[in-house]
């Protein structure tokens, strides 16, 4: 009999849970949920938000305020099926989720969260008694990536097993099927069972922004890997990525690393305090560094360089207390040879506000100044002379991450023996990534600049992002040196991989020679609907997509624009020869002020 009440009361609880999530639903839907963070501290709660957003409410916003033991309680993934993706943000707070039990081998799209789109998962560990099967499409955090949009996991933590018998099960996300995945600050020390083409962080990245960094795996896979491919499978941009065998070129550790703390200061960048985090000094300590604020912070003890590492004849040790003595900086040309930090007073803008740049060395500062905090990555800089770069070493200016916005004013001047060599990187050139708001112009890079990486690679600009329907205007700027890339790559902007943004090229021209393997394009790898005025350029080298030489992109719209060596046409695209570019032909029907020639001695036109 009491057996029969308490399933009776079991069977009571969860209907009034479903109802009062769709209750929920209907009034997250009413006021966007854009202000409401739902907490959860209990099972039954975490289960109630299972059912809301399986209900509708897809952008639900929670935030956990309590460990979670999920023994005993049948769970269905948050964001069940496609149509209801998980597209909202999940605090985990440093809390854990654990004894969760997730048995769908028939099904696709299992994980904690089934399907997620455009989401944000942070700060929570899946506990070490976890375990998630599924057919394909598996992943202890998430299963499937779907729609267009970007699923950031940062602070995230995989302790459990993951099985997978068919097809893309990881310990994160199982597959990427559209849009961005970004994992940062994340650990695995779990176990992936997969059927085939499985990994550790992600069973297929897609987007061109996806990226993994300043994470860990201390776990293992049993089966279903794909070749050499054991953390990811394709070609998220990877940085700062820590393995303890050290595949596919991460860095490795060792046991002792995991245990001492050691491992968790690299993590932090030999700095504290830093987003890992591990329980050192108590009669139980952590067996490896976790994302969580709830643990202690790491320092590194002993006599350190600035840069956080051992100071000659010095072993460290590693305590949740600071017994650090540091060295001082050293500073030649406005970079500390020790730690590369940029001296923060080597130079001042001017009363106009840009940063003068006359020599290579202050090419070299600006570069990693702008690197050294997001805030700068607005600053505006004006070339003084003309710049010889052999022999100093450039990283070319903004990211991906923090892509640069300011204006930079080439002066009219010429960079020349510039070279950057990043063969496995992604959004690679001058400028590596530039926001809509940048204004580049003037400009000339010269014969013996080399500039190398994997995709989206400029001469001038790599790689573009902005808003949607946002312009790119860039002037005035000019390419006479080599690429080399896989894919999406070309003289003056490498990709703009939002097909909502447009470039307008006004004056600019290329003649070097671009080396790639597919998607290339003599100005530009893709940028969609780009408008260009008064453009020429020689296609010489190898990537070319037929009839897409010179701009690649849906319908490119050209004015008075010339070429030789394409195979692509279109209204406003006329060709030349060589001997038009150098007799000064070419320069008379550009008829801009912006181009020069003395016949005889210039190959071709250039900026004035």
């Amino acid at each position: 009999m009491n057996h029969t009440i308490h399933t009776l009361m079991h069977h009571l609880r969860l209907l009034l849970i479903t109802s009062a999530a769709y209750i929920s639903a209907q009034h997250i839907h009413a006021t966007d949920g854009a202000a409401d963070i739902i907490p959860i501290s209990t099972p039954q709660d975490l289960i109630a938000f299972s059912a809301l957003v399986n209900n509708g409410a897809s952008s639900a916003n929670a935030v956990l305020t309590a460990d979670l033991d999920m023994t005993g309680y049948d769970f269905t993934p948050i964001g069940s099926t496609e149509g209801t993706c998980y597209n909202g943000t999940f605090d985990g707070a440093g809390h854990t989720i654990n004894n969760l039990s997730i048995t769908q081998p028939g099904q696709n799209g299992i994980g904690l969260f089934g399907y997620a789109g455009s989401a944000t998962i942070s700060h929570l560990i899946c506990g070490s008694g976890n375990q998630v099967q599924g057919q394909a499409f598996t992943g202890g955090i998430v299963g499937d990536k779907v729609t267009d949009g970007t699923l950031t996991l940062t602070g995230c933590g995989h302790e459990g097993t993951v099985t997978c018998t068919a097809q893309n099960g990881a310990a994160f996300v199982g597959c990427v099927h559209s849009g961005n995945l970004v994992i940062n600050h994340c650990y695995n020390t779990g176990t992936v069972r997969g059927g085939r083409e499985s990994a550790i962080f992600c069973g297929w990245f897609s987007g061109s922004a996806s990226a993994i960094s300043d994470s860990y795996n201390a776990g293992q896979i049993t089966a279903g890997v794909d070749g050499s491919n054991y953390l990811w499978r394709s070609t998220p941009t990877v940085s700062r990525v820590f393995d303890i065998s050290g595949r596919q070129s991460t860095t490795r550790f060792t046991q002792d690393d995991l245990l001492s703390g050691a491992l968790a200061w690299k993590l932090n960048g030999n700095r504290a305090p830093g987003p890992f985090r591990q329980n050192l000094d108590t009669d139980s300590p952590d067996t490896h560094p976790v994302s969580s604020s709830l643990h202690a912070v790491v320092y590194a003890c002993g006599t350190l360089r600035c840069d956080g590492t051992a100071a000659e004849g010095t072993t460290l040790t590693y305590a949740n207390t600071n017994g650090a003595q540091y060295q001082p900086h050293v500073f030649d040309q406005g970079i500390c040879q020790v730690c590369s930090v940029p001296d923060a007073e080597y130079l001042y803008p001017n009363r106009q506000g840009y940063y003068p740049i006359s020599t290579p060395q202050a090419l070299r500062w600006f570069a990693a100044y702008v690197a050294s905090n997001p805030a700068h990555a607005s600053l505006d800089a004006r070339l003084t002379a003309d710049l010889n770069m052999r022999g100093i070493p450039f990283d070319g200016i903004g990211s991906i991450a923090v892509p640069y916005s300011g204006e930079f004013d080439g002066g009219s001047h010429t960079i020349d023996y510039l070279t950057i060599r990043k063969t496995d990187q992604n959004g690679v050139g001058f400028i590596n990534s530039a926001h809509t708001t940048a204004w580049i112009h003037d400009l000339t890079l010269g014969s013996h600049c080399a500039i190398t990486g994997y995709r989206y690679v400029g001469g001038i600009i790599g790689h573009v992002s902005g808003p949607e329907g946002s312009i790119i205007r860039l002037e005035r700027l000019g390419f006479e040196g080599t690429l080399t890339l896989n894919n999406n790559g070309g003289a003056i902007v490498g990709c703009i991989p939002n097909n909502n943004i447009t470039a307008h090229l006004r004056s600019c021209y290329s003649v070097g020679k671009i080396t790639g393997t597919t998607e290339c394009g003599a100005l530009s790898g893709w940028s969609s609907y780009a408008r260009l005025t008064n453009c020429y350029a020689r296609v010489n080298g190898s990537g070319w997509e037929t009839g897409h030489d010179v701009v690649r992109g849906f319908t490119p719209v050209f004015r008075n624009c010339y070429t030789y060596g394409a195979k692509q046409t279109a209204e406003g695209l006329s060709t030349f020869t060589l001997t038009e570019m150098r007799n000064g032909t070419l320069l008379q029907n550009l008829n801009d002020p912006a181009y020069t020639q003395v016949t005889g001695t210039d190959t071709n036109p250039k900026l004035k």
